[in-house]
């Protein structure tokens, strides 16, 4: 045995290797060890003037509503930096989260840095054999112990303090109010000085002799019922009469309420009251106060009474010659408080901006090419009418919104997906590649990597194309998109643009596409030379197409291929025809709408001058007249209906040109009085117990646990069908189970999906179908709150095709108490 020492010193911290080497005579037969042994094994040093030690002073027990002393100062008085953190417990225990240690972070292990020297291969070369060598590497960690979570039933506190410094010596004191919380925080310090690192903690509960608790659903509908269970803790002996008090707002019919507990002992008990909410929309407050003898508790819920159903959409129009008037006078579609108004004037054909852009905005589902569908028409708003300053934030909000978003479609390869964890999608790939690309030129800043990566997708996607890829509808169609976006890039591919040209069999709109390409990337001639063959006719083609289009949604891309050519006459009967197609109450999906008012924004900012402008008046409900003027082509105003059930608009033109006028009403009902009806697909819905028996769900007792089943099957009209949504939205007095939240084992038999999107009330689910095809989707419920709820019906459709869908009527259902 040999011993080798050496002396420790502070810069070997955080650790130091040791190699050793041994080798034994090649003759040695005195023990049956290798002939030759290597290692390695790290010293772990700590230097003890790497720490400091931050002391936390405050009290044991703290009681809401009051004021938090902390006083922070270093153990040896050595000067710190550090920063103060006070979370609910509730809200640490979800993720299993540890007070942050900066020392482990700053002086963790280090990796060797330096070869090591092995005598393997000559050694053991001297027995001329050959051995396989397998070295393997491993290591363990410390798993956090799972321990059970703790429920949190109160708003959790989230408090952020500094960073602060201490000199040597120092001591300082912070103090804040704590919020109308009961529960236990924890309160974390960390710190760190010149190379030294620490952090301290301390957990303590938040309360007082008396507390309470109410608990109300997530969402509540107009003229709903519902029960709010109020819990009363008595925590000292002295309280026994306890007196609780709740105040609803307006958004409520009741008053003012009162009830009385007694407690013979501390301990907790529940007293029920009854709200009704009124036959509108808001948000609804209750504050409950508690009082016993020089005790007093109080506690506010918010809630949002929301409208589930569906909003109703009317449309008005006329046209208005030089000095000529016109009366609105229409009752409106929805209840008090859900209803709003957009009222529209262009000069040139009108393209009923707002209703169609509002169907963009609200449509409730999210895909890509939803998501950007909704975002970029309002690129071009400020060039088409006149916007107000909140306008503005709102446009700039929501392009921001929709830009951070598409990050989370983009895949490793740059491509995007049409939902997060979906499919990538070639044409929602090049449509969001184009909004990004327009965003940047008006000045938007994107996130870091996007548009890089994207671009490189795009290149490398170019050059390997097939024209065996696409249908004969829109053959070449998906290529001369990505081209045009590597052209509005500035990086266009002309060589796969050459190839592309010479492709026979291309369809209209690729050929409209790829001239666009070719303006952007210099080559006018080329460009014109296409176009001079290109027809413009459209065929009809299936909805259920890998470019989510239409026709007229082909119509409108060829429309802005025009403009760029500065070809008048052809644009303006395409214009003619796609403002006719926007003004009427007719079906268009996301792509065809948004890609029609990104044409008819082209179209717009192709005229001249002197078409823009206008000069009107108009008066509501009798009042006095109000002029505009305005130089832009479309004027908007949002007139604010009065309560009462109807609405009145008077206009005059005061310009010397025609006017085109459309009023646009929406608001939600208060019931749906949508029937059943099942078009090209079949839906089944039915209610079930865990154990599989039907149930009715028209009344079922709180407290159970049951499952809503829907079965969609197919009609033989489709081979394919593609990009379908269902809808679920559920009463206010059920909870959905949400499974992947809880932790809890996938127990329904269901069929799989491409994407799921589980809100508060609502359950929405995305999958596609094959002809003679059926699918299953289920979700776990819980009748929850006692009360009387309206319960709309589910909704199954094909996202981009009008002639599928199936629904229900809506109904109103009961949660009753147990008997």
């Amino acid at each position: 045995q040999s011993m080798y020492t050496f002396d420790i010193e502070p810069e070997m911290a955080p650790n130091v290797y040791v190699s050793i080497t041994l080798v034994q005579p090649h003759s040695n037969t005195m023990n049956d060890a290798p002939m030759r042994m290597y290692g390695i094994i790290p010293i772990m040093v700590e230097d003890p003037d790497s720490r400091i030690t931050p002391v936390l002073s405050m009290p044991d027990v703290l009681e809401p509503e009051k004021p938090v002393s902390i006083e922070v100062y270093e153990k040896n008085g050595m000067p710190m930096t550090y920063t103060i953190a006070m979370v609910d417990e509730g809200l640490l225990d979800l993720t299993r989260f540890r007070t942050p240690d900066p020392w482990k972070h700053f002086y963790a292990r280090e990796a060797l840095g330096v070869r090591t020297w092995d005598l393997y291969n000559y050694v053991i070369g001297a027995y001329g054999g050959k051995l396989e060598k397998v070295f393997g590497i491993g290591g363990g960690g410390e798993i956090a112990k799972t321990e059970d979570l703790k429920a949190n039933r109160f708003k959790p506190v989230v408090k952020f303090l500094g960073p602060f410094s201490l000199a040597k010596g120092e001591s300082a004191k912070h103090s804040y109010i704590m919020p109308n919380y009961v529960g236990s925080v924890r309160t974390m310090i960390v710190a760190a000085g010149e190379m030294v690192y620490g952090s301290a903690e301390k957990t303590t509960p938040v309360k007082k002799p008396l507390m309470l608790l109410a608990t109300l659903p997530r969402v509540l509908g107009p003229a709903e019922q519902v029960s709010l269970p109020v819990s009363v803790f008595a925590m000292e002996e002295d309280i026994r009469e306890v007196q609780v008090t709740i105040m609803p707002n307006a958004m409520f019919k009741e008053g003012k309420l009162s009830k009385s507990v007694t407690f013979d002992d501390m301990g907790d008990k529940v007293i029920i009251f009854y709200l009704s909410s009124i036959e509108n929309t808001g948000t609804g407050k209750v504050e409950i106060e508690a009082v016993s003898g020089n005790h007093r508790a109080t506690y506010t819920i918010n809630i949002e009474i929301r409208n589930p159903n569906p909003a109703v959409s009317r449309v008005f129009r006329a046209k208005l010659k030089p000095g000529e008037e016109h009366t609105f006078k229409e009752s409106l579609p929805g209840i008090e408080g859900s209803n709003s108004l957009i009222f529209e004037v262009a000069t040139l054909m009108p393209i009923d901006l707002d209703r169609r852009l509002n169907y963009l905005i609200s449509y409730p589902h999210g895909c890509l090419e939803q998501t950007v569908s909704g975002a970029f028409p309002q690129l071009y708003l400020s060039k088409l009418t006149e916007l107000t300053d909140a306008s503005e934030k709102r446009i700039t909000a929501h392009i921001r919104a929709a830009l951070n978003k598409l990050i989370g479609f983009q895949a490793t390869d740059g491509s995007m997906r049409l939902w997060p964890s979906g499919h990538v999608s070639e044409w929602t790939s090049s449509y969001a590649g184009h909004f990004l690309l327009v965003a940047e030129k008006q000045g938007y800043s994107l996130p870091v990597g996007l548009k890089s990566n994207w671009l490189s997708y795009q290149q490398g996607r170019a050059a390997t194309w097939s024209a065996d890829e696409d249908s004969k509808y829109n053959r070449g169609l998906g290529q001369a998109y990505r081209l045009y976006t590597l052209s509005l890039a500035g990086s266009p591919d002309l060589r796969a643009m050459n190839r592309l040209r010479e492709l026979p069999d291309l369809c209209a709109t690729a050929h409209w596409r790829l001239v666009a390409a070719y303006v952007l990337a210099g080559q006018p001639e080329a460009a014109t030379k296409i176009a001079s063959t290109a027809g413009l006719e459209v065929p009809t083609y299936a909805s259920f197409d890998q470019t989510y289009g239409s026709s007229l949604r082909d119509k409108a891309l060829i429309l802005e291929s025009l403009c760029l050519l500065d070809e008048k006459d052809k644009a303006f009967s395409l214009a003619r025809e796609i403002s006719d197609a926007l003004t009427k109450k007719r079906w268009m999906s996301t792509q065809t709408t948004a890609c029609c008012l990104l044409s008819m924004a082209a179209y717009y900012d192709d005229q001249p001058l002197n078409t823009a402008g206008m000069q009107y008046s108009y008066s509501t409900y009798g009042s006095e007249f109000t002029d505009i003027r305005t130089d832009f082509y479309l004027s908007r105003i949002e007139p604010e209906p009065a309560k009462e059930d109807f609405f009145e608009l008077k206009v005059k033109n005061e310009d010397d040109k025609d006017l085109f006028l459309c009023l646009s009403m929406k608001g939600n009902p208060l019931t749906d009085s949508t029937e059943d009806v099942d078009n090209n697909i079949r839906m089944q819905v039915s209610y079930k117990d865990l154990e599989g028996n039907s149930i009715d769900p028209s009344s079922i007792e709180q407290g159970t646990d049951f499952i809503a089943e829907v079965k969609i099957s197919t009609t033989a009209l489709y081979t394919y069908y593609r990009d379908m949504s269902l809808t679920q939205i559920f009463p206010s007095g059920w909870e959905i189970i949400n499974k992947r939240m809880y932790g809890l084992p996938d127990v329904l038999d269901e069929s799989n999906f491409e994407y799921r999107d589980i809100r508060d009330d609502r359950v929405m689910t995305y999958f596609s179908l094959y002809r003679s095809g059926s699918v299953k989707y289920s979700v776990l419920l819980n009748a929850a709150y006692v009360g009387r709820y309206y319960m709309p019906g589910p909704l199954c459709e094909a996202m981009y095709n009008p002639d599928v869908y199936a629904r229900r009527s809506g109904k109103w259902i009961e949660v009753v108490k147990s008997p």
